[in-house]
């Protein structure tokens, strides 16, 4: 990367395109990146001459101080973690928990009574149960290591991105940022509140607002398109015993997950087209009263969909990191899917590895269709239809339990833990002044975004 000292302060300018509204329309943005050059290093003057280029500035005649107000806006995001909360709104946080608990004691009540209802002199007790992990204590333990490597691998596509990305090596955050989404994916109905978490989490910890709302979608684009190649190839190697209802229900799954990628990625290639469909869903939202600063929201929506494009563009021009986040992407499914394989040897069974781990998924993506909190309840009925007759007699119900532990109980717990000790110790935040140079390196990239139609 060039010295800092090379890079002209109007670069630094994070919102001045987005703030934009052409007055033609039609204007392409490789026409308004010729006329950025023109513009001015202020962010809030109108533009009203675009032929007059005012006096250029580097970094070697501006002062730090300068430099910091083109992006204190960007780098500051108001702390909503210590609003009061009212009495009503902690009654129903309160009555939502007890729900999803009182759902999951249901769910397992049920696999239990129907273990019990088929081999009721069978079943393995807890004592019983203890002797057999004991037995298989290192299957046990790899079952353990696999939930570890999982959270590791998912946080280092998060270090990854953030490093790429030009804020550092922020391992720390990244662990963090993985850990909230496991644990709003697991308490949202469809899994759908970690992402915006996990966006508003990263904005909080001084990643820019762009950004911070662009990597969990780059993450889930690759990830979604790691699963469909992943299952296609265990898919075709495993696919018997299965209920049509599965199959149907994780075929649909595959389809419905690939549809929101795809979706943002044909939006950010065709950015003329998705500011003028956001310009009209936002003279919508003022007409519903659903928004109250028509240019406000226009400016953030355009600057979002930017940096997620130039996410996109840089990734396609970068194949090093498409192959790190591709290859993490990767383990992170075989470990994901080795959780019931390593659960059925740890219970004193035997299987076969592929039939296992292609199963495994049958199970997760049947169940994520349904709208409950974590698949709760489906992903419980899921699994004991499909592993019936795979575990030792007597242990299916154990089975279950181990895998709602490591799916959906640790991850809570592991959320609520984080929340306590930030709540406690506070969240560490960056100084504003080492974040300076990272974010300029970042915005310089987007740029390539101007040739992009």
């Amino acid at each position: 990367m060039r010295d800092d000292r090379d890079l002209r302060l109007e670069d630094t300018d994070p919102v001045a395109e987005s703030r934009r509204i052409d007055e033609d329309n039609n204007t392409s943005l490789g026409e308004r990146a010729a006329q950025e050059n023109g513009a001015a290093s202020d962010i809030t003057a109108p533009v009203s001459d675009k032929s007059s280029v005012p006096e250029e500035k580097s970094y070697e005649n501006v002062s730090l101080d300068e430099v910091m107000e083109n992006v204190e806006s960007r780098l500051s995001v108001p702390d909503t973690d210590n609003k009061p909360r009212t009495k009503k709104e902690r009654g129903k946080k309160w009555i939502a928990a007890l729900i999803l608990v009182a759902f999951n004691v249901i769910a397992l009540a049920v696999v239990l009574y129907l273990e019990l209802n088929n081999d009721a002199d069978g079943f393995l007790h807890i004592g019983e149960l203890f002797r057999v992990l004991g037995e298989h204590w290192e299957w046990l333990a790899l079952m353990i290591a696999a939930f570890l490597t999982h959270i590791v691998v998912d946080s280092l596509i998060y270090f990854t991105m953030i490093r790429q990305c030009g804020y550092g090596n922020r391992y720390g955050l990244a662990l963090r940022t993985s850990i909230l989404g496991f644990y709003y994916n697991n308490i949202t109905p469809w899994s759908s509140g970690g992402q915006p978490f996990q966006m508003a989490y990263l904005a909080k910890c001084n990643i820019d607002t762009p950004t911070a709302c662009t990597l969990p979608f780059v993450k889930h684009t690759m990830h979604v398109y790691a699963l469909i190649a992943f299952v296609a190839v265990f898919f075709g190697i495993w696919h018997e015993n299965i209920s049509w209802v599965v199959h149907v229900g994780a075929y649909l799954a595959i389809v419905v997950t690939s549809l929101i990628p795809l979706t943002m990625l044909v939006f950010s290639k065709k950015l003329g087209w998705t500011f003028k469909l956001t310009e009209k869903a936002v003279r919508l939202g003022v007409k519903l009263k659903l928004v109250k600063d028509y240019d406000k929201a226009v400016a953030k929506a355009r600057d979002t969909m930017d940096s997620l494009a130039a996410a996109y563009k840089y990734l396609s021009e970068n194949r090093s990191t498409i192959v790190i986040l591709t290859f993490l992407s990767l383990v992170d499914l075989f470990v994901l899917g080795l959780y019931p394989y390593l659960i059925v040897r740890a219970l004193g069974g035997d299987g076969n590895v592929f039939e296992i781990i292609s199963k495994s998924y049958y199970v997760s993506l049947s169940s994520g269709i349904i709208p409950t909190p974590g698949a709760s309840g489906a992903s419980e009925a899921s699994f004991y239809s499909v592993f019936d007759g795979l575990t030792p007699a007597g242990t299916l119900f154990w089975a279950v339990l181990l895998y709602r532990m490591l799916v959906f109980y640790l991850p809570i717990i592991m959320g609520v833990i984080q929340h306590i000790v930030e709540a406690l110790v506070g969240r560490k935040r960056r100084k504003r002044v080492t974040l300076v140079k990272k974010e300029v390196a970042w915005y310089r990239r987007k740029t390539i975004n101007n040739k992009l139609d």
